[in-house]
């Protein structure tokens, strides 16, 4: 009797060891959700092999791998602003402690992200719940209480950061802006034209000259390379400070979009020319950051 239940003690304390641990049988491989490169709110999902050997260690590798798309066509859900702070396992749930930031998302944005983490966390084995947790308020989904379908509405419009520098070019101020993408266009198209258009009654202006054309922007390597027309270099005053107010404008902007790490300019297709203080046929990378005026 006594030898059956240590026999017994014995099997579950081996039961319990392995809910945390994530064998080779039980999850080799998981689905990764990211956006389509167009941005308009369809997701597309990706096999991905884990190398992890416990729960634990799964959730950090899911979330690296949700971060950094292998494929230059897949766009992240989770902003560059949002990291990981803290993760754990525990009786069936998966907690998750974000960045302040997360917070300050627009709410089409904290639903994307909300449904890549649950649905990709979801598939380890074991996890019956996730818990986000921000700035000390938490969020649990589990079964009815979270849509297992995205609905395209939450998809329609994303807010973005955009860099304006002042009229005398001498401040950077930021405009968070939510917006619909332009229909068959590249996100990051959409995103520099709303630079086209500073916040009436305010001292910002554009970045671009009156007159510029945004004629293509793609990313290709972490690269935006972002084709605009001459006027650009025409139009431009060329000192050192109404340069880099400009180039800052751009770059800080587009460099904050997913999987962007900088951009190089393009003249009428050309490869960039005609700044004084800067190669614009070189990557340019983000140069700073500075305070967030809300749009009214």
């Amino acid at each position: 009797m006594m030898k059956k239940l240590f026999s017994l003690l014995l099997l579950l304390t081996i039961l319990l060891s392995s809910c945390s641990s994530v064998t080779q049988n039980e999850s080799s491989s998981c689905k990764l959700f990211y956006f389509t490169d167009s941005h308009n709110g369809e997701f597309v999902t990706v096999e991905t092999t884990l190398t992890a050997e416990t729960t634990e260690e799964a959730i950090k590798e899911l979330y690296s791998k949700l971060c950094s798309p292998e494929n230059e066509k897949h766009l992240s859900a989770i902003p560059k602003s949002i990291t990981l702070t803290d993760s754990s396992f525990k009786d069936g749930t998966c907690y998750l402690t974000l960045s302040p930031s997360y917070s300050n998302l627009a709410p089409a944005s904290r639903v994307s992200l909300n449904f890549v983490l649950v649905t990709t966390m979801s598939e380890l084995p074991g996890v019956e719940a996730v818990s986000i947790t921000a700035n000390g308020t938490e969020s649990v989904f589990k079964g009815e209480n979270f849509v297992t379908e995205t609905p395209p509405v939450y998809f329609d419009s994303h807010s973005v950061n955009l860099y304006f520098p002042s009229n005398d070019y001498r401040e950077i101020l930021t405009v968070e802006k939510t917006f619909a993408p332009v229909a068959n266009k590249n996100f990051e198209a959409s995103v520099a034209e709303l630079l086209l258009d500073p916040p009436k009654d305010t001292n910002l202006i554009s970045p671009f000259p009156k007159g510029t054309t945004i004629n293509d922007a793609r990313t290709e390597n972490g690269v935006c390379i972002l084709d605009v027309s001459s006027e650009f270099i025409i139009s431009t005053p060329h000192d050192a400070e109404k340069e880099h107010a400009v180039i800052t404008a751009i770059v800080d902007t587009l460099t904050e979009l997913p999987n962007i790490n900088s951009v190089k300019f393009l003249i009428d297709g050309k490869p960039g020319y005609g700044f004084t203080h800067y190669n614009l046929a070189e990557p340019i990378t983000n140069i700073v950051k500075t305070e967030i005026v809300p749009e009214e």
